[in-house]
């Protein structure tokens, strides 16, 4: 049970350090062509295979296709190393068109803009998102992590509290919504990630959001 934890503790690392270096890598695109990758409207006088997003400066989330363009942009101008296809499909795929984390079936994507969509009761900005897919629709997202790495990850990096600041817990899909339940508890300031809640505190319960856009 020790050396599981060593291994999980070490994937977590790993996964906020991913989370880090693509916040690096949106930066620099966006210092060296002053637009979002994913939503930027001049990718095709750039680039002549890419597809050209908005421009509107929120990164458009699953079948608008931004939220994926974000990985063939960075790809394209050298930030990103990898094959990632760039395109919505007919779903997430981890390792296809979202990048794949350490983490067992968990992957990473950037996008905009959402409550409902997440049992959020505050509006987020563009974020980086890690999740897993739930598994009977390739559809949508489940949760990725745990309540208790949740609140770790919230608490060592912002304000510990799910429905605030600039790291968020999320809700996962349950077969025909989104929900926090199993998340965490509550909303706004009053909201408590379930780390210590016997039944939740160790399930694949949470998506994670790291604001970048503020």
């Amino acid at each position: 049970m020790v050396g599981a934890q060593i291994i999980r503790g070490a994937e977590i690392k790993t996964m906020v350090a991913t989370v880090d270096d693509m916040k690096t890598a949106i930066s620099q695109f966006e210092l060296l062509y002053g637009k979002l990758p994913g939503d930027i409207d001049t990718a095709t006088s750039i680039w002549s295979a890419a597809t050209n997003g908005d421009g509107d400066g929120s990164i458009d989330g699953e079948t608008a296709g931004e939220a994926f363009a974000v990985f063939d942009h960075l790809q394209r101008a050298g930030l990103l190393n990898g094959t990632l296809s760039g395109t919505w499909s007919n779903g997430f795929s981890i390792g296809g068109n979202v990048m794949k984390l350490t983490p067992k079936q968990a992957g990473l994507y950037a996008r905009c803009c959402s409550t409902t969509d997440y049992s959020r009761t505050l509006s987020f900005n563009n974020h980086i998102m890690v999740f897993s897919v739930y598994s009977a629709d390739d559809d949508y997202r489940a949760g990725a992590i745990t309540p208790k790495e949740g609140y770790n990850i919230d608490q060592k990096y912002d304000d510990a509290i799910p429905d605030t600041g600039f790291i968020g817990g999320s809700g996962s899909y349950n077969g025909s919504a989104y929900v926090a339940t199993g998340c965490y508890n509550g909303t706004g300031s009053s909201s408590a990630y379930e780390s210590d809640n016997a039944t939740y505190q160790d399930g694949m319960n949470c998506q994670m959001l790291f604001g970048y856009d503020w």
